[in-house]
């Protein structure tokens, strides 16, 4: 995907992922159950637990989180807030580079 091809918006959403496959010649049914078949099947592999790598693009990795002791913010009272599992995610060395060189090209070019 390119930057011309991105919405003007901070988020790129599924539908928006689904124009692009329409863009390079997809069938829109195709194109909606190909979107649906990675995300399911990105859903299935973290919920197992199992770690996801995507050359050149990163990883994402399922952390545990212990129960820890917090203070509500507006009232102060101290609470437990329970144990839980979250998904990380951690860009490729190839998509860090690409994002900085896009960055420094942006400054750059609003000098």
């Amino acid at each position: 995907m390119s930057a011309r091809d991105l919405p003007t918006r901070s988020t790129v959403t599924r539908d928006d992922l689904i124009q692009r496959l329409i863009t390079d010649g997809a069938k829109r049914s195709d194109a909606v159950r190909m979107v649906t078949v990675i995300v399911e099947t990105l859903s299935e592999v973290l919920m197992t637990g199992e770690g996801l790598q995507i050359r050149s693009f990163g990883g994402f990795s399922v952390v545990n989180k212990r129960s820890r002791p917090v203070r509500n913010p507006r009232t102060g009272e101290p609470i437990v807030l329970s144990a839980r599992r979250t998904v990380t995610f951690r860009p490729s060395a190839g998509l860090r580079a690409r994002m900085t060189a896009k960055l420094c090209c942006a400054e750059w070019r609003q000098v």
